[in-house]
C-alpha cells in the first residue's frame, strides 16, 4: 500500500523484497512511467504475496559484471569477474569472461568484502557492478552466496590455460536425452577443451524436471564469436 502512494519521480526497478526469487529477473519489473510502475506492483502481487517491495533507481550502464569474492579470516580475496549478457533490461541470459575486456578495478568490490568481513561474514560472495556512461562503478546487487557465474569465473583461467582458448561463455542446455547418452555426447567437446561442464541434473531422478535433464557449464573460444559457435554446436549436439 505504501509503495502505491509513492510519488513518481522517474524510471525505477521494482523488486520483491520478500521470499519470491528475483534471479534472472523473475520477481523484478522495470517501470519507465507511472502507469508501468503501478502495473509492476500488480505483477508482483500476482506472483504471490511479495512482502516488502524494493524500489531502485533505473541507472543506465555501459557494461555490467558479476564479480566474485572469497571472504575468510585472513581477508577478502578477489576471485575475478564475468561480463553479464542481457536479452533485455533486467533479463540476464549468460556470462562471459573475456581477457580483452577485463573488469576495470577490483578495489570497490574488495572494500565491500572487507566491510562484510568486519561484520562477521565468511564465505563466497558475488557483486553485480555496473559501469555508467560517465565512468563510475556502482554496486547494484550484493549476493553473499554462491552465484550462477561463480563456477565459471573460478575455473575459467585453468580451463583457458589447458585449452589455449582465452574466452569462456556460459552454456546451459535442457534436453530429453537420457543422462548416459548426454555424457557420451559431451565427451568430445570436453576432451577438445571446448566445453567444461559444471553441473549435470538427471531428469530421471527429479520428477520436477518434467523429463528434461540440464547440462550447465561454459564453452571456450579464441574470441566471443568462437565461444558462441562452440555453445551453439553443443546445444545442437544435445538436442532434443
Amino acid at each position: 500500500a505504501t509503495a502505491r502512494l509513492r510519488a513518481w519521480d522517474g524510471p525505477v526497478w521494482v523488486k520483491s523484497g520478500g521470499t519470491r526469487a528475483t534471479g534472472a529477473g523473475h520477481a523484478v519489473r522495470r517501470a519507465i512511467d507511472a502507469t508501468a510502475y503501478l502495473a509492476a506492483l500488480d505483477d508482483l502481487v500476482a506472483l504471490g504475496d511479495p512482502g516488502p517491495v524494493v524500489i531502485e533507481q533505473d541507472i543506465p550502464f555501459v557494461t555490467c559484471w558479476a564479480v566474485q569474492l572469497g571472504i575468510t579470516d585472513a581477508g577478502t580475496h578477489w576471485g575475478g569477474a564475468s561480463e553479464q549478457l542481457f536479452a533485455r533490461p533486467g533479463q540476464q541470459v549468460g556470462s562471459l569472461v573475456d581477457p580483452a575486456h577485463p573488469f576495470p578495478d577490483p578495489a570497490l568490490a574488495v572494500a565491500i568484502g572487507d566491510a562484510a568481513r568486519a561484520r562477521g561474514f565468511r564465505g563466497l560472495a558475488g557483486l553485480d557492478i555496473g559501469l555508467t556512461p560517465d565512468g563510475r562503478l556502482l554496486v547494484v546487487d550484493p549476493n553473499f552466496r554462491f552465484t550462477s557465474s561463480s563456477a565459471q569465473v573460478m575455473f575459467s583461467d585453468a580451463a583457458s590455460a589447458r585449452a589455449g582458448l582465452p574466452v569462456t561463455l556460459s552454456a546451459e542446455v535442457r534436453t530429453l536425452r537420457p543422462m548416459a547418452q548426454i555424457i557420451d555426447l559431451i565427451r568430445g567437446p570436453v576432451a577438445e577443451g571446448r566445453f567444461l561442464p559444471t553441473r549435470l541434473i538427471d531428469a530421471a531422478l527429479i520428477p520436477a524436471a518434467t523429463g528434461k535433464s540440464i547440462v550447465s557449464g561454459f564453452t571456450l573460444g579464441q574470441n566471443r564469436a568462437d565461444a558462441t559457435e562452440a555453445r551453439d554446436s553443443l546445444t545442437a549436439r544435445l538436442s532434443p
